[in-house]
């Protein structure tokens, strides 16, 4: 073997590229630092019952079991942390409404009505 820099060339192998780095796990680093994942993975265990429905769904509509999972669970968070603000300031506003038109009719037999006085 002969050395180039830092590297050594195998004797079969003319190309300087194919050199091997004298320090392997300097390399191995390197290596791992240039090329940093940018995805997780997540193992997910289910029941045989659940595979089958995630395939047989992926199947129909032309994905994956893992995009599946993956567009399933985002739909899920995303879209109750979206209407959840939306939907508790509603809820609040129509509570309000509710107890105002409550407090502003009074019972008369069986259904509300409102008093002459409180509604013109």
């Amino acid at each position: 073997m002969t050395q180039l820099g830092s590297r050594f060339i195998h004797p079969a192998s003319p190309n300087p590229r194919d050199a091997m780095p004298a320090n392997s796990a300097q390399y191995q680093r390197d290596y791992r630092d240039r090329t940093k994942r940018q995805y997780k993975d997540v193992s997910v265990r289910l029941p045989v019952g659940d595979y089958r429905e995630l395939k047989a769904y992926g199947q129909g509509n032309g994905m994956g079991i893992a995009t599946v999972l993956r567009e399933g669970a985002l739909a899920q968070i995303r879209g109750s942390s979206l209407r959840a603000s939306g939907v508790e300031a509603e809820l609040k506003e129509l509570r309000f409404l509710l107890a105002s038109i409550a407090n502003n009719c009074e019972p008369n037999g069986a259904s509300l009505q409102c008093g002459p006085a409180r509604c013109g």
